[in-house]
């Protein structure tokens, strides 16, 4: 099994679990779920250069960014709330558990510490019930995956609108980029390396962006430093969690 036919298999787990614990119609009746999502209109109508700051406790590829016991919602609250204080225009917060370290509960604790940032929560999308997590959590985007999704990108893009949430579609190459098109994606992450790859490629990820024409495109950076150090285009970068 490759690593992202791995993560995909996890992740379908745990929203069977989830859905077993929480059902949909609970998640409907949570506090945040009756507030409005803002889609990305606060991140897409900022002054450009805009900068997403992403907080991810951890890599598939390399494991644990941070010590275990700092992978924790407040821990990601911290990261979050200085990366607003840096100048960040949106905060992207990882929930998949098993290779990212994430979790939901890092979206309620961002949210609360920074009521009125875009907040984007990042999952594998593998279902539908993702995107009530995401509203009941306060996000107000998701990100959904080409190269997970295929033809099914455009179903949960408008799943997500249903619901009120912005939509990012990550692209790698040319194919997962006319998905992001066909699905009408609100911005785009050109991912700057394919799950499971070591190295970063900057110039692979600026590719994608320059055949976007007409889309809003978000290059992945490498790190923190190089989304403070970049003068030109929008861009998306992990905040440095040691």
């Amino acid at each position: 099994m490759s690593l992202l036919e791995s993560v995909i298999a996890h992740a379908a787990r745990r929203v069977e679990r989830l859905k077993r614990e929480t059902p949909a119609e609970a998640l409907r009746a949570l506090p945040l779920y009756g507030r409005a999502p803002r889609g990305l209109t606060g991140l897409l109508g900022a002054p450009a250069p805009r900068r997403v700051a992403e907080v991810r406790f951890a890599d598939p590829e390399s494991g644990f960014r941070v010590p275990r016991g700092m992978a924790v919602a407040e821990e990601a609250a911290c990261w979050a709330r200085a990366a607003v204080q840096g100048g960040a225009n949106a905060v992207a917060v990882w929930t998949e558990r098993n290779f990212h370290a994430g979790d939901w509960s890092h979206v309620d604790a961002v949210r609360a510490v920074a009521p009125e940032i875009p907040l984007i929560a990042r999952d594998i999308v593998v279902d539908a019930y993702q995107l009530e997590l995401a509203r009941a959590h306060g996000a107000d985007a998701v990100t959904l995956w080409g190269a997970i999704l295929g033809a099914r990108t455009a179903e949960l893009a408008d799943a997500a609108r249903a619901r009120g949430l912005g939509v990012v579609i990550v692209a790698r190459n040319a194919a997962q980029l006319e998905l992001a098109r066909a699905a009408g994606a609100d911005a785009v992450l050109a991912l700057a390396r394919d799950l499971g790859a070591a190295a970063q490629d900057p110039a692979g990820a600026r590719l994608v962006a320059d055949r976007a024409r007409g889309l809003v495109v978000f290059v992945e950076a490498a790190s923190s430093e190089a989304f403070v150090a970049a003068r030109a285009g929008d861009v998306w970068a992990a905040v440095d969690l040691g």
